[in-house]
């Protein structure tokens, strides 16, 4: 274990590195800030944003900032906030002329609205390129960044947030005490298995906001992309569109699962238009033992689908798929400012009600560069006008190290690996595309099972960071599948089996909050 505990003082920090995380930090900065970034890995490394495949949406010819708005909410089938989507289209087109003019990137246009960022140099992926983009801003502007730090909760005093408190690689202490702090941690997808997120995202942000005060919600509505791939020698990836000409869903035998389900269309219509549904017609295929795959049309080999296989030598005709988590519509439920609780502010994934019971495609980089600004600016305004002195916090992961050094070593008990490798396997079987109330009880025991191991297996210092991790995603995990058991309907990316009609008395949110009485969160 380290020695001693790093403590630093800024106006504002920013818990994560993604678009949204550097969009947030910059803002801030040139506002007069001095600001903080806690990066999980390396800056650049680690986060969605990196992996993304480039989409963005905004008014674009034929497409106004009206027709995004309404294209959000009509997505969000009366879940998404209104002032929220509202914003979000307003100001999209002015982040997408800033992000040009700010990194020099010239975003191609793809029509209706839809903008793409272009690949990177050696074929690197356009989220990859843009992060690089963002990476060297924050660098420039002399922001200070703490990379490898592992933050294991919020500061907070009477339900106000002061910063962050964690562990460093060298086992050591940290805090980081600020007027406002900005959440910018990511969605939940990475419970699951299989996902395509990075394995640093996995909601630890929405269980630290919840247990310093704020609310979650819509945690049950969780986006899968249907055509992920699913071989052993190739990564848990989304193959991206545009396809070939010709391209083709096949089953098992050949047969043609698009003339069954979708005919008449092709692969890129239904993955565009009809995500959800195919997400759903290829999950119960798969369970009735029926594997899918994708044979490609001739032709299109700089299109990014084929370069990605050609990249880890794939040479077959077709490749086996199934459905992989990929974006989270739940998360912390924040105001028009995008404020969760005094002092805490959040942007990207991590922020609930934005799109509601489903994601207009496009809107998730254009929510990160467009809430960032907001963010970043309640963030900075919050502490110019703060006057009160930040109270004195005691060395929280200090103590919590020490405590962790002196139990002794774990004799029988499976380790953390494997015990996470269960519970997202249980967050896969159970909150996949399709759930109902018997899969989702034996999903709800089998969390409490796996947290019950979790509290017996003793933490050791050099573990405290993963122990915690898991037991944020045990909590979420525990608290989505709660969630998917209250909404008795189908709605947008949740599909419930035994419920399968929207109910129009249920067009509300479902909010969790920590119990006042202790126990735990409960949703209501």
């Amino acid at each position: 274990m380290g020695q001693g505990e790093l403590v630093l003082k800024a106006d504002v920090t920013v818990l994560g590195a993604g678009a949204a995380g550097l969009w947030s930090a910059l803002t801030a900065a040139r506002a007069g800030a001095t600001v903080v970034i806690l990066s999980r890995a390396p800056l650049g490394a680690g986060t969605n944003t990196s992996l993304a495949g480039g989409g963005l949406l905004a008014a674009g010819d034929g497409f106004s900032s009206r027709d995004h708005a309404r294209a959000t909410l009509a997505s969000g089938q009366g879940l998404a906030d209104p002032g929220l989507a509202v914003n979000l289209a307003a100001q999209a087109g002015t982040e997408l002329r800033a992000l040009t003019r700010e990194t020099g990137i010239e975003l191609i246009y793809l029509g209706r609205g839809h903008y793409r960022l272009p690949s990177g140099p050696d074929f690197g992926l356009p989220g990859h390129a843009l992060t690089v983009a963002l990476v060297k801003l924050v660098r420039a502007a002399g922001i200070r960044v703490l990379a490898g730090a592992s933050v294991l909760g919020l500061l907070t005093r009477t339900g106000r947030v002061w910063g962050a408190h964690g562990v460093l690689p060298d086992g050591s202490a940290f805090r980081v005490i600020a007027a406002a702090t900005i959440l910018a941690t990511g969605g939940y997808a990475g419970c699951l298995s299989p996902n395509d997120n990075s394995p640093c995202v996995a909601g630890a942000g929405q269980v630290w906001a919840l247990e310093a005060g704020a609310a979650l919600r819509d945690l049950e509505f969780i986006q899968f992309f249907p055509v992920g791939l699913d071989a052993p020698d190739l990564p848990s990836y989304p193959l991206p569109y545009p396809y070939p000409a010709g391209t083709a869903l096949e089953d098992e035998a050949g047969g043609d699962l698009l003339a069954s389900h979708f005919p008449g269309r092709t692969l890129e219509d239904v993955c565009t238009r009809d995500r959800d549904r195919l997400a759903i017609v290829l999950a119960n295929e798969r369970e009735a033992g029926r594997p899918a795959w994708v044979r490609f049309g001739r032709g299109g080999s700089d299109l990014l689908c084929l370069q990605l296989l050609d990249r880890y030598g794939w040479r077959r005709e077709r490749v086996r798929v199934r459905p992989l988590a990929h974006f989270t519509m739940g998360g912390v439920a924040v105001d028009e400012n995008l404020q969760a609780l005094p002092g805490l502010f959040a942007a990207g994934e991590v922020v609930g009600g934005q799109h509601g019971a489903n994601r207009c495609g496009g809107n998730a980089l254009t929510a990160c560069l467009v809430h960032g600004r907001a963010a970043g600016q309640g963030a900075a305004g919050l502490a110019a006008r703060t006057k009160t002195r930040p109270p004195v916090f005691p060395p929280e992961s200090s103590r919590l190290l020490l405590a962790a050094a002196r139990q002794p070593p774990a004799a029988t008990s499976p380790d953390l690996a494997e015990l996470r490798r269960r519970a997202m396997a249980i967050g896969g079987c159970h909150l996949g595309p399709v759930r109902g109330r018997p899969q989702l009880r034996e999903g709800i025991a089998g969390v409490a099972g796996l947290s019950r191991a979790l509290s017996g297996l003793p933490a050791g210092a050099s573990l405290v960071a993963r122990h915690q991790e898991l037991r944020w995603m045990l909590t979420l995990l525990g608290l989505a599948m709660e969630s998917a058991m209250a909404r008795t309907e189908s709605r947008g990316a949740h599909c419930r089996e035994d419920y399968p009609q929207p109910e129009s008395g249920q067009a509300r949110p479902i909010v969790v909050r920590l119990d006042p009485r202790g126990g735990g969160a409960m949703a209501g």
